[in-house]
C-alpha cells in the first residue's frame, strides 16, 4: 500500500499543475521522505507514516497517515505553502493502485517555526487517508466500494432499471 500512496500523491500533484502549490514548487520540488542535500526553496517533503487495517461492521478499510513538511525562507512563505497544501489535498480523491480512496481528511496543521542553524522555516500539514481494497474484476458495479452502502434501495430505483432486466439484443 505504501508505494501506491506515494505514487498516488505524486500523480495527484502532477495532475493539478494549475494549482498554486504546483507553481510554488516549480512542479518538481515535492519530495518523498527526504529532500536533496541543497534543495531550492521553497520545497515540500511528504511522508507516509503508518498503515493501519481497520474493520467496521461489514466494511474493511485501511488508513495511512500522510504528512507534508513545507520549507521556505520565511514564516510568510511557509504560511502560503500550508494554505496551498490545504487547497490541493483537503478531501483529495487520489488514484491508488489496488485501492479506492474513500477520504483524505486533514488532521492537524503546525504553524511555521524556524529551524536553526539552517536558517529555514518549516510548517506541517498532516492528513488521514482512508482507503479500501479495489474490488475484483468479477464483482458487479453495484458492489463498488465507491458507492456508500445502503440498507434499502433508493426511491428512484425501480425493478425495470435492474441490470438483469435489460433488453436483450434484437436478432439481426
Amino acid at each position: 500500500m505504501g508505494g501506491s500512496v506515494r505514487t498516488g500523491i505524486w500523480n495527484y500533484f502532477r495532475a493539478n499543475s494549475s494549482a498554486h502549490l504546483y507553481g510554488d514548487l516549480g512542479g518538481t520540488r515535492l519530495y518523498y521522505s527526504e529532500a536533496p542535500e541543497t534543495p531550492t526553496k521553497p520545497y515540500c517533503v511528504y511522508h507516509v507514516f503508518n498503515e493501519v487495517y481497520d474493520f467496521t461492521f461489514d466494511l474493511e478499510f485501511e488508513e495511512a497517515l500522510i504528512q507534508f513538511d513545507y520549507y521556505g525562507a520565511s514564516a510568510d512563505i511557509c504560511d502560503d505553502g500550508i494554505a496551498d497544501i490545504k487547497a490541493m489535498f483537503d478531501y483529495a480523491m487520489l488514484t491508488l493502485d489496488g485501492y479506492v480512496c474513500l477520504r483524505m481528511e486533514r488532521e492537524v496543521v503546525f504553524s511555521p517555526s524556524k529551524i536553526e542553524p539552517e536558517d529555514i522555516w518549516s510548517g506541517v500539514v498532516r492528513y488521514n487517508l482512508l482507503m479500501k481494497s479495489s474490488p475484483s474484476a468479477s464483482e458487479s458495479p453495484s458492489e463498488s466500494p465507491s458507492e456508500s452502502p445502503s440498507l434499502s434501495p433508493s426511491a428512484s430505483e425501480s425493478p425495470s432499471e435492474s441490470p438483469s432486466e435489460s433488453p436483450s439484443p434484437s436478432p439481426s
